[in-house]
């Protein structure tokens, strides 16, 4: 087999549910986790990529199931119109294997990765577990996953970060997680073309009642610097190996789990985006929470039965207290990360500095590749390491940092997500125009301001944060009452 450095040809047209069935039943490796060729004419086979990129393809037989993921050398969404290097899906199984590793209760197993037909084959994660947003949407809310999400972003992002790693295990992360085609995508679509207005084809928006807002943003020149500046730091801070594209559409739950997927935007860049990714999306979340109110209860478009199931399920949704649950994850899930970070890093260097020999002390290989343990362990009289001021202030000024990132690149978040390419089904389920501009429009007002005044809002605490956006939620809710009065 080719080893996932090998260059190859992979394949150049999806699968196909057929094709899916059929190369599970040629696999050795895969057979055994669905069935028998016997079987095989009862095995059912379906696409499920709803994404913008890859096909999906889900397997089931009697003896279980497989999920297959293909990548081909284009955008889906866009078409081959737009290229795309299939190495994203070497990365993405080697990312998975290596993120399972260092947090496998939040991350899917895989099970083989084929350079040559650029397929991933990995664990299905069978119903009630559902994709997050979709889930949202639903009006549900998961008081676990908090602490879950910290969990699993404290977890990798130190664990493959330069305060964990040596120098030179470090940069070899680096060059081999090197992933140039999607992070210029990510820097098109999140960083240029959401600050270009009219003037970018793949923008598209609620109009006209988002048209003076995309073009008022399109010359705020604040707002443009802003948004370079935070295009800077994704290029050019590498600091932990990131899962890329963390947001509630790449992450599945069930009542007591949580699980991340797709990271083929994976790089080693700055962890404040890690972060901003999944946060700013719950915010999105938050912030449709008006829209989607004041539609429950409306009949719906289709038969007699649909608009009774549709209006009973509507009833029985509590939006306001979904909107309660959302900022409360978001508080959690910064402060929660904030202190498994650090307790990860002082474990380190306890772990490191206790029983070390005179030959470990002088091996600068084995030192982390940004903060030696000598520089943030004090020395005391007696001529012993121990752990003082020193570390703790290293600590809190680091991430410091890392949340003025976070809040940055929140803006930048916020703002693609509804001026950009690709809006978030949290929007797109307001049916209402008029009614769900109300909701971006607050969107691109709390996005702006976190891009452009990133280090003050950072400076007043993920609480502030988040009672900025909940503010902004209130000011949607009267603006949709007012509408919805005449």
């Amino acid at each position: 087999a080719a080893s996932p450095t090998e260059v190859v040809q992979p394949a150049a047209r999806p699968l196909g549910v057929d094709g899916a069935r059929a190369f599970i039943l040629a696999s050795p490796v895969l057979l055994p986790l669905v069935g028998t060729p016997l079987d095989a004419p009862s095995w059912r086979a379906k696409e499920v990529g709803d994404g913008n990129i890859n096909f999906v393809y889900i397997i089931e037989g009697p003896l279980g199931a497989v999920c297959l993921k293909q990548a081909l050398p284009f955008v889906r969404c866009v078409g081959d119109s737009w290229p795309l290097s299939q190495d994203r899906m070497r990365i993405e199984a080697t990312v998975l294997a290596r993120h399972g590793h260092l947090c496998p209760e939040h991350v899917p197993r895989t099970f083989q990765y084929l350079p040559k037909q650029s397929l991933l084959a990995m664990e299905f994660l069978a119903p009630p577990a559902a994709i997050l947003r979709v889930r949202l949407v639903e009006g549900k809310t998961f008081p676990k996953l908090g602490k879950q999400v910290a969990t699993y972003l404290a977890a990798t992002l130190f664990h493959t970060s330069h305060l964990a790693l040596p120098g030179a295990v470090f940069k070899e992360q680096v060059r081999q997680f090197t992933n140039p085609e999607m992070c210029a995508l990510t820097e098109q679509v999140i960083f240029l073309e959401p600050f270009q207005g009219r003037a970018a084809g793949n923008n598209h928006w609620t109009t006209p009642y988002l048209d003076a807002e995309v073009d008022r943003l399109a010359k705020d020149t604040a707002a443009a610097a802003a948004a370079l500046e935070a295009k800077r730091v994704f290029c050019g801070q590498p600091e932990a190996l990131l899962h890329g594209d963390l947001h509630t559409g790449s992450l599945m739950v069930s009542d007591d789990r949580m699980w991340a997927l797709d990271p083929e935007f994976a790089f080693v860049g700055p962890i404040g985006f890690d972060v901003a990714k999944i946060l700013g999306n719950l915010i999105m979340a938050l912030l449709a929470v008006p829209g989607l109110a004041s539609q429950q209860g409306k009949e719906e478009e289709g038969s007699e039965e649909a608009k009774e199931i549709g209006q009973k399920e509507n009833n029985q949704i509590d939006r306001e207290k979904q909107a309660t649950w959302l900022a409360e994850c978001v508080v959690e899930i910064w402060e929660e990360f904030e202190a498994k970070f650090k307790a990860l890093w002082t474990d380190s260097i306890s772990n490191k500095t206790q029983g070390k020999d005179e030959d470990d002390k002088k091996d600068d290989k084995k030192e982390p590749a940004l903060y030696p343990e000598a520089l943030v362990c004090k020395q005391v009289e007696d001529g012993e390491e121990e752990k003082e001021i020193l570390l703790e202030t290293v600590q809190n000024a680091y991430l410091k940092r890392v949340f003025k990132d976070t809040v940055q690149f929140m803006g930048t978040v916020l703002i693609r997500r509804v001026i950009g390419i690709a809006h978030v089904q949290d929007m797109k389920t307001i049916q209402r125009d008029d009614v769900r501009s109300q909701c971006e429009a607050a969107a691109i007002r709390i996005g702006r301001k976190w891009l452009v005044q990133a280090k003050e809002e950072a400076e007043k605490g993920i609480r502030s944060i988040v009672k900025d956006a909940q503010d902004e939620a209130g000011k949607a809710k009267e603006a949709i009452r007012i509408i919805l009065a005449k």
